[in-house]
């Protein structure tokens, strides 16, 4: 229709609907504006969350194209292969890896540089660079490019081996031992059993692994012992201190102890004790044999502890000083001395527990009547089993009689050299068996000869 034969309300509606188009376009292209926008914006924050990834990652990140040139490398990458990133950015990989790899890994990564160009999956390997061990984890980024994630894992490989070289311990240690040992998981199901285990209980392995414990014991215990040992166990469950646990099984006694640990497994040890008991058992029987014949022995016998206290003594020592074994007994030795020879004590008690013997000793001690007598002492010290100072164990003889005769014989020794001398009479004593000839002092003095000149019993004082 012609617009010169168009009403006015015509033409006032048609220019209203031109008017909402009008509107209807620019507020289309409002929103195309604001989604761009809120697009870039989206695109921008995506770019500084890769770059903040990438930069802030302590892994090292390197970005290679399709033609495996590497892209861009982040600062960690610098720290962990020690090459700085302008040096490999733009860089071919090809070349980057013959110059800083050895010709032992070259070829494997010349291989897997091949396969990434093929775009083929490549696995996780390892690489020594600089002295470190490098994982490096190839993966597909897109089309065109592929990422490759170092990280240094030496330190993870020296833990990895450490505990590895423990575990070897343990293993060695676990199988060394000549206990039997058993390992309890929290729910009391057997996890492991040594090689001295199966040898202690004639158990095989496979006839206790993944058992209950309550199972082994009752295979271990008879009826009268197992509720004693189920007692015990669950005294090791619920954390109770348990002291060895001592079981007769077959011919055998076994000494059991277990602990439970922090992760709530359990660590049981076994041990063949018989042949202790059997030993412990004939020393107490040869104590008990050695303690009567020492308290029905001819001679005084007594003991002494660390500090030189009396633990025991015989009916002998008794008789011959005069005391009751209730007044000895945790008495100092030296109580029953004159001061000088309890001085003595003093210093040769240190001495004999330090040698572990003594001969010849000789010291004073003072009867129950306050008389006087000269003894000699032989002796040996006691150790326990583990090499310890236990007791001494001594003997003595009264030597009061000999001494005196050794004093009488020594002042008629000088009585007679006195006599020689007043008269001048020499005196000489001649062995006919040995043709040995002996002259006192005065007879040197009235030949005018030098006593040391002679050796005694020569024949010289024949001639």
């Amino acid at each position: 229709m012609n617009n010169l034969n168009k009403t006015k309300e015509e033409l006032f509606k048609e220019l209203e609907e031109l008017q909402q188009k009008h509107n209807s376009l620019k507020d289309s292209y409002k929103k195309d504006i604001a989604e761009r926008d809120r697009t870039l914006d989206l695109l921008r924050k995506d770019r500084e969350k890769y770059r903040f990834l990438f930069e802030g990652s302590n892994d090292g990140i390197i970005l290679v194209d399709d033609k495996l040139r590497i892209l861009d490398a982040n600062t960690a990458y610098t720290r962990i292969t020690g090459t700085p990133k302008e040096d490999v950015i733009g860089k071919s990989a090809i070349n980057l890896a013959k110059k800083h790899l050895n010709i032992k890994q070259l070829p494997k990564v010349l291989s897997i540089l091949k396969e990434a160009i093929l775009k083929t999956p490549v696995n996780t390997f390892e690489l020594l660079i600089n002295d470190k061990i490098i994982e490096i984890s190839p993966e597909n980024f897109n089309r065109e490019q592929r990422v490759g994630i170092l990280r240094d894992v030496t330190e993870i490989k020296k833990a990895e081996n450490n505990l590895r070289e423990r575990e070897e311990e343990y293993r060695a240690i676990f199988e060394g031992v000549n206990d039997g040992i058993i390992r309890v998981d929290k729910t009391l199901e057997i996890l492991n059993i040594n090689s001295a285990f199966v040898g202690i209980t004639g158990l095989a392995k496979e006839s206790v692994l993944g058992k209950s414990v309550f199972d082994l014991a009752r295979k271990l215990v008879n009826l009268k012992q197992l509720p004693q040992i189920l007692k015990y166990i669950n005294n090791i469950i619920t954390n109770k201190p348990v002291k060895p646990y001592k079981l007769n099984f077959q011919d055998k006694i076994l000494e059991i102890s277990a602990k439970r640990q922090n992760n709530g497994e359990i660590i049981g040890v076994i041990r063949d004790i018989t042949w202790c008991k059997r030993v412990d058992q004939a020393l107490k029987e040869s104590e008990k044999r050695y303690k009567t014949m020492y308290l029905d022995a001819p001679l005084p016998y007594q003991s002494l502890d660390k500090n030189g206290v009396f633990i025991d003594v015989n009916n002998v020592w008794l008789n011959i000083l005069g005391y009751e074994k209730a007044e000895v007994i945790g008495k100092h030795f030296g109580d029953f001395m004159p001061f000088e020879s309890a001085e003595l004590v003093k210093t040769r008690l240190p001495k004999f527990k330090k040698e572990g013997r003594i001969s010849n000793a000789e010291f004073e001690m003072v009867k129950k009547n306050g008389s006087i007598i000269n003894v000699k002492f032989d002796g040996k010290v006691g150790f326990d089993e583990n090499g310890n100072f236990k007791q001494t164990h001594c003997i003595f003889e009264d030597i009061t009689e000999r001494k005196n005769a050794e004093e009488a014989l020594k002042d008629s020794e000088n009585l007679l050299r006195a006599t020689e001398k007043l008269t001048k009479v020499g005196g000489w004593r001649l062995d006919v068996e040995k043709q040995d000839m002996y002259w006192t002092d005065e007879a040197y003095r009235i030949h005018e000869i030098d006593p040391t000149e002679i050796k005694p019993g020569s024949a010289k004082h024949i001639e």
